[in-house]
C-alpha cells in the first residue's frame, strides 16, 4: 500500500511539473492605437486598414455601420444596436 501511495505521489508531481517546463513566458508587447482623426464638418474619418496597413478616409456613417456590424449580431434588439453605436 505504501509503494502505491509513493507511486501515485510521484506521478502526480510529474503531471504537474512536466507541463510547466514546456510553457513559454508571455512576451510583453504593447500596441498603442491612435485615435481616429475625425473631421466633424465633412463627416469623414481616417481609418487604417489592418489588411493593407494603409490609412483611408471613410464616411463616418459607413464606418459606424461597419463597426456595429462587426461587433453585434443581426438578432440584437434595436435599442441594443443604438446603444452600441453611441
Amino acid at each position: 500500500m505504501r509503494k502505491y501511495l509513493i507511486l501515485c505521489s510521484v506521478l502526480m508531481a510529474a503531471m504537474i511539473i512536466l507541463p510547466l517546463t514546456t510553457m513559454e513566458k508571455p512576451k510583453k508587447t504593447v500596441i498603442v492605437a491612435e485615435k481616429p482623426s475625425v473631421n466633424t464638418e465633412s463627416g469623414v474619418i481616417s481609418v487604417m486598414k489592418s489588411e493593407s496597413g494603409k490609412v483611408e478616409k471613410t464616411d463616418i456613417k459607413e464606418y459606424t455601420v461597419g463597426a456595429l456590424a462587426a461587433e453585434m449580431s443581426l438578432e440584437s434588439h434595436d435599442e441594443a444596436l443604438k446603444a452600441q453605436a453611441v
